[in-house]
């Protein structure tokens, strides 16, 4: 076995810098401080440059679809599904919180709103030597990668969690799509419940269709 291999399978390697980190949870942070500005958060995926990473927040994997009004007469365009559209339909068909924190969904902090207020951080985000999150007071060399930050779901609540009762970690995430590429790896045993896994998504993606007519 050479080296490479034994860092891919024993450790786990930035994929930006190449740095070796004994733990995925390491690795990641390094990430998210360091190449803030081309790492994508919720997808845990380096970009090449930040105009990359830029054109993958604004495709559809993170923005709703636009919908135009089928009213007559109408012609304007409207939001899709949105974030929080998604966790209240997945609370709904997930009666018996298998994968979501029902009191998160209804008493988490960020439901005080409609929806999740994107905030953008101004020069005044400088301190004298970084440009610093006033949330969590994470520091980044540039205001593209604080406000890479500010754009993702990081500070919001964690509503979905891997069930230890269907075999799974416990690990809690805050998006659905974070949850799903969990499941997807493998890394634990939450595949024996599929199949009550996937009905739940299955009437999550049906009640979307509903919402937004396709």
């Amino acid at each position: 076995m050479s080296l490479s291999e034994h860092y891919e399978e024993a450790h786990y390697k930035c994929p930006g810098c190449h740095l070796v980190y004994r733990d995925r949870k390491s690795m990641l942070a390094h990430c998210e401080e360091e190449h803030a500005d081309r790492w994508c958060i919720p997808c845990k995926r380096m970009f090449i440059n930040a105009n990359n990473l830029r054109q993958h927040q604004r495709s559809a994997i993170h923005q709703p679809a636009t919908i135009r009004c089928p009213m007559k007469g109408c012609g304007k365009f409207t939001s899709g599904m949105t974030r929080k559209m998604i966790d209240d339909l997945v609370a709904k068909y997930d009666k018996r919180g298998i994968i979501t924190n029902p009191e998160r969904l209804i008493e988490g902090p960020s439901r005080s709103s409609p929806d999740v207020i994107r905030t953008w951080a101004t020069e005044r985000a400088w301190n004298g030597w970084a440009y610093e999150c006033y949330v969590c007071h994470k520091t980044f060399s540039s205001l593209t990668a604080l406000n890479a930050h500010l754009g993702s779901p990081v500070h919001g609540d964690k509503l979905y969690h891997c069930p230890k009762a269907y075999g799974g970690c416990g690990t809690e995430y805050r998006t659905l799509s974070a949850f799903l590429q969990h499941v997807e790896s493998g890394r634990c045993g939450v595949i024996r419940f599929q199949d009550k896994f996937r009905k739940i998504i299955d009437d999550v993606a049906k009640g979307g269709r509903l919402l937004t007519g396709y």
